[in-house]
């Protein structure tokens, strides 16, 4: 089991394939197997891919301690170190991509190239305001359920797929569903997670990313969930970070790295290419 001493924690962490190193960050919640269905068989050809469970999920620690994704971000930059990492590519989904923003920020040395899927830099965008802190919209969820139907409701459902393709994939629908429930993370360190996501703000500091940034997302990820219109946020994220371009995939929602894999993973491997 590949784990390491990370400023104070072990760290899991997996790598497959050979070439430049491409690190992939994953969102609230989520562990690092979900890479597996589609991403790592793809990138591994080309790259040395790098994937890793957040503190708090998966096989990594999980101190009860407030999370914050400056923390997260930290965490990765002393793993880099600590597998002789000085560059790499760098993805981020989701919370993955606020992770993704700060290391851009804080260790700009560190990063070629920026992928920055289906996320935002905050709530300081007009229109985009939302609850700091745990939301209510997750609170409520949780009232009558098990923390597992929780957890199966927060990563399989309309917010992360269009009904039609959950209907007409129903046998990639249960693998997606048996390694996304495969680590069901445990309900503090969760909730630690959704804290640090909703309190993430970078809006101000978009400018000083300097890398070229590709921002990717669904054209349908437009459920505003607990946070933000992804599409909206992208298009800000475009806006503020120079050298940015924008890839809308067509269809997709929150989950298009796996409901609409090929499009997504080319359109990455074009921008990591050129």
């Amino acid at each position: 089991m590949p784990s390491i001493d990370v400023r104070g924690i072990r760290m899991y962490y997996e790598i497959h394939g050979e070439g430049f190193p491409f690190i992939l960050v994953a969102g609230t919640g989520t562990h690092s197997q979900t890479w597996k269905i589609n991403q790592v068989p793809y990138f591994s050809k080309k790259f040395k891919v790098v994937i890793l469970d957040n503190r708090g999920i998966g096989k990594s620690d999980k101190p009860d301690v407030k999370y914050s994704t400056r923390m997260f971000a930290e965490d990765l930059s002393a793993l880099m170190d600590a597998l002789g990492l000085e560059r790499a590519h760098v993805l981020g989904h989701s919370m993955g991509g606020r992770i993704a923003q700060w290391l851009a920020l804080d260790q700009p040395r560190k990063i070629e190239k920026l992928v920055l899927a289906a996320t935002g830099s905050g709530q300081y965008v007009e229109g985009m305001q939302y609850t700091r802190g745990v939301p209510l919209n997750t609170a409520l969820s949780l009232l009558g359920k098990s923390f597992e139907e929780f957890i199966r409701g927060q990563f399989i459902d309309d917010f992360w797929y269009n009904p039609d393709f959950v209907k007409k994939s129903p046998e990639l629908m249960k693998q997606i569903e048996q390694v996304f429930m495969s680590q069901i993370p445990e309900a503090r360190p969760y909730l630690r997670h959704v804290i640090a996501r909703q309190e993430h703000e970078t809006t101000a500091r978009l400018s000083e990313i300097s890398m070229p940034t590709l921002v990717i997302v669904g054209e349908n990820d437009r459920i505003r969930g607990d946070s933000t219109d992804h599409v909206d946020s992208s298009k800000v994220l475009a806006e503020k970070i120079p050298n940015a371009e924008l890839v809308v995939i067509p269809r997709a929602r929150h989950g298009m790295f796996w409901e609409e894999s090929s499009a997504t993973n080319e359109a990455i491997m074009s921008f990591l290419c050129r």
